[in-house]
């Protein structure tokens, strides 16, 4: 998996997990001694290349946008990785009362002996049962929404399940209105290129009654909203549609998206502040995510 140019010794591999904080681990559910007991592959994508693509993937979008919300998404996925599920990470993102709420997770079919834990399931499912505990590891962050209209996302890193997860989101209520894909799934998808004509004709009706609005990635289309950089497509490509990854130069690690995850929703008194939102995009790096004041 990788070429000799990001073979990884142990020593270089200590180094890289010591710069990650207890709390980034923790966020992640994983532990000093099971990151440093993971395959070498994985250690780097999750310690390195992978971290630094979803950086400037951040760094180089706008707030709201396809690019920056699949950032976010690919970050869900790298979990799955490490834990030795499915490449899939998904958002469940609402907007109400002026506010916007975020909710995560990633695959868990093989972590947790379940199938039907997919992503997509996973985020549907942190937003259906949030009680409003801020502590809540699934809700990553809580924003004040670019306008006053309501709205029920699925983000999601690879095209929805037909047999599971695109019925899930057509029979969730309050209806689900759009849906953003990264990768493709032409072998079991049920989202995109005709795929959906596969679907039942409950499906079908609940897809044409919801106005569901389907969007993938755009690679090549500058001006289009699905636009992400050309540099990630083979990131998105290799890591999350092909389940592999591959780079000809080792990246230089820092620690980062810590305050960017639930670390700021633990804090009760500032998100109090709702008039303060939690903004980050163009222009901002995630060390510098934060709540602004005013």
């Amino acid at each position: 998996m990788l070429d000799e140019a990001t073979q990884i010794n142990e020593q270089q591999t200590t180094k890289w997990i010591d710069l990650w904080t207890k709390d980034m681990l923790d966020t992640l559910g994983i532990d000093t001694v099971s990151a440093k007991a993971l395959r070498p592959e994985n250690q780097y994508l999750l310690f390195v290349y992978g971290p630094q693509m979803i950086e400037r993937m951040l760094e180089e979008s706008q707030s709201f946008s396809f690019q920056q919300y699949m950032a976010l998404a690919c970050w869900e996925g790298l979990k799955a990785i490490v834990t030795g599920n499915n490449p899939v990470g998904a958002l469940m993102v609402v907007r109400e009362n002026g506010l916007e709420y975020i909710f995560a997770d990633h695959n868990r079919t093989q972590s947790e002996g379940k199938k039907y834990h997919h992503a997509e399931q996973g985020a549907i499912d942190a937003w259906e049962d949030w009680d409003g505990n801020l502590d809540d590891r699934r809700l990553m962050l809580i924003r004040k929404a670019p306008d006053d209209k309501k709205l029920r996302m699925l983000v999601t890193t690879r095209e929805p399940c037909a047999q599971m997860c695109t019925g899930r989101i057509l029979i969730t209520r309050p209806r689900i209105n759009a849906v953003m894909i990264g990768t493709a799934d032409e072998g079991g998808g049920g989202m995109l290129d005709g795929r959906q004509q596969g679907l039942s004709d409950d499906a079908k009706r609940d897809w044409q009654e919801a106005g569901l609005l389907v969007s993938a990635a755009d690679f090549t289309n500058t001006h289009s909203p699905n636009y992400i950089g050309e540099d990630f497509e083979t990131f998105m490509m290799q890591t999350f549609k092909e389940g592999r990854f591959k780079t000809k130069e080792p990246f230089r690690p820092r620690p980062m998206l810590s305050e960017l995850v639930r670390s700021n929703a633990k804090n009760e008194s500032r998100l109090r502040e709702l008039s303060t939102p939690l903004v980050f995009g163009k222009g901002l790096t995630t060390s510098q995510i934060k709540i602004i004041q005013g």
